[in-house]
């Protein structure tokens, strides 16, 4: 599953990562396996947390409105949040290009996730 998370990752970053000027060409299956790490973690987080209902919630489908809707969510932002302080510190992008970068992929990744399973 982690496989395909990443390639869904990779085929959602395009223009978020591979083609960001901010974000070195040398860098971006890092940076891509970073988020599909974000992701995996946060969701598995909140299951052992007991945030089922949660995801579930997320899952369901009445928050996703080409993403957008995704940003309301806490799980959302937790992972956007995480995201963009690893871009900072392990890959060295400052806080605006790391901000832009986690708001465009991680709530584009999941919206796409979330109309895989349904």
């Amino acid at each position: 599953m982690l496989k395909e998370l990443f390639d869904l990752v990779k085929g959602t970053a395009t223009d978020s990562v591979i083609n960001n000027t901010d974000v070195p060409n040398e860098q971006n299956n890092a940076v891509i396996a970073e988020a599909t790490n974000t992701v995996a973690s946060g969701l598995r987080n909140m299951v052992a947390g007991g945030g089922l209902q949660n995801i579930l919630s997320m899952f369901s489908g009445g928050q996703q409105q080409n993403g957008k809707g995704l940003l309301n969510d806490p799980i959302v932002n937790m992972m956007i949040g995480h995201f963009s302080g690893k871009l900072m510190s392990k890959f060295n992008l400052g806080g605006a290009q790391a901000s832009n970068v986690a708001n465009s992929l991680i709530p584009n990744v999941l919206n796409g996730l979330i109309n895989k399973t349904n």
